[in-house]
């Protein structure tokens, strides 16, 4: 099997949480670099190793987190096809008596979500291709 030109993907793994009451998740790293190994090798998925970003750890911040979303959707083409992959916390908030869903950084903020996380229609935004 050759590399598919027009696969891309994009795996974070938060693992380690700057606020104490998050759990560590430790495991997400792991899973993220195995994932990435199915996803890269030739005789399976055969994404080029290039285009599969990891995000874990130190690097698992939103702003890394939202930079490589905007990458991602810039270099699509419409025969693109796209992986992203989160592994980490989660949250919600009740924001104008609706609840609005989070994806939770490295830095996350449990008592301020809005300011310090990902909200999901944010993370649907800039997963949006550019063509």
């Amino acid at each position: 099997m050759t590399f598919r030109a027009n696969f891309q993907a994009l795996l974070v793994g938060v693992g380690e949480y700057t606020h104490p009451r998050f759990a560590n998740l430790l495991a997400t790293a792991r899973d993220v670099q195995t994932i990435a190994a199915v996803l890269t090798d030739p005789a399976r998925c055969g994404y080029p190793p290039t285009k599969v970003q990891v995000l874990t750890g130190e690097q698992a911040t939103a702003v890394n987190i939202r930079t490589a979303l905007k990458a991602l959707a810039e270099s699509t083409i419409p025969k693109s096809t796209v992986f992203v992959y989160f592994s980490g916390h989660g949250g919600r908030a009740l924001e104008n008596s609706t609840w609005r869903a989070y994806l939770c950084p490295r830095e996350t903020d449990p008592d301020d979500l809005a300011h310090s996380a990902i909200p999901g229609d944010e993370f649907s935004t800039l997963l949006a291709t550019r063509w």
